[in-house]
């Protein structure tokens, strides 16, 4: 008796990758969002719990930075939810939304470096993954 393999194991791995990169996209743009949300919510409540960088080119309040992350947070929470959902147009927003929030903690770097690259890095992971499921 012969034995005859029930599945193609290619078949497999190319459906799971193909689920999979939209799953992790989802999860690491939700993350992000809860992450920039606590971050905007501290920076409003509490100005002075950051230090903010005397001369500093795109010299804004505190709390203006704490209302646009507060912002993006809360945006960023819907459209990863929406990934999740297999919404296809949110696929092409949550580009935008790594693409702004790379900007935003770009332009915050002097107050919070460490942070900042942390999560450019993980936007970065969020566009090729998301910018890979619009190409299929």
């Amino acid at each position: 008796m012969a034995y005859e393999q029930p599945y193609n194991v290619t078949q497999v791995s190319d459906a799971g990758w193909d689920y999979d990169v939209p799953l992790f996209a989802g999860m690491m743009l939700g993350l992000a969002g809860a992450f920039q949300f606590i971050a905007g919510i501290s920076a409003v409540l509490r100005d002075d719990i950051y230090i903010a960088t005397p001369g500093y080119v795109f010299q804004l309040s505190l709390t203006t930075w704490g209302w646009l992350h507060l912002i993006m947070g809360l945006v960023g929470l819907v459209v990863a939810i929406a990934i999740l959902s297999h919404q296809a147009w949110a696929m092409f927003i949550g580009i935008l939304m790594a693409v702004g929030s790379a900007f935003v903690h770009f332009m915050t770097m002097p107050i919070q470096p460490l942070w900042s690259i942390v999560v450019i890095v993980i936007d970065g992971i969020v566009i090729w993954s998301l910018a890979r499921t619009l190409n299929k």
